[in-house]
């Protein structure tokens, strides 16, 4: 996949002037929320970079999150208008972000969070493989949860 093209100055301007879906300016968003939509689950693989999402992931973001389209304002706040579905983060990390061991600050874990709550996606797990050297069981860990996620349970159809 090619990497995403940075927002213009006619995305802003169709967005901020509620353009329909089939505006030009507007066709790669409107690609990228028929691919979320479409899914089943979600797996975004990442590094933290800076404490927090790297630019290619905010720019996804921003092109997904979207007034009038991924999520609606009421009187009380946002509302997502998406659907939930699962969604597994691997995050690699420099060195730990989370847990007793964490050495630098985790932003990357609630704006995320937050990001898709507000599109109505709340079934988000995190795992972290922190370190230069990962250790087995991070690596066993990782694994689990990536097999777990891509292979639901036959028992139940339910993803973890």
């Amino acid at each position: 996949m090619e990497a995403l093209a940075p927002l213009s100055a006619q995305y802003a301007q169709a967005i901020t002037s509620s353009a329909p879906s089939d505006d030009p300016a507007v066709a790669l968003s409107e690609h990228l929320l028929g691919e979320l939509e479409a899914c089943d689950g979600l797996l975004i693989s990442t590094p933290m970079h800076n404490f927090a999402v790297p630019a290619a992931l905010k720019l996804w973001i921003d092109y997904v999150l979207r007034k009038g389209r991924s999520f609606a304002v009421k009187p009380d706040g946002k509302v997502g208008l998406l659907r939930d579905r699962p969604v597994l983060v691997l995050v690699r990390s420099g060195s730990p972000c989370v847990g007793d061991a964490a050495r630098q600050p985790d932003f990357l874990t609630p704006y995320l969070l937050h990001a898709l709550s507000v599109m109505g996606i709340h079934n988000v797990q995190f795992v972290y493989l922190p370190g230069l050297s990962p250790t087995t069981e991070a690596l066993a860990q990782t694994r689990h949860a990536l097999i777990s996620f891509l292979v639901p349970s036959r028992l139940t159809g339910d993803r973890p």
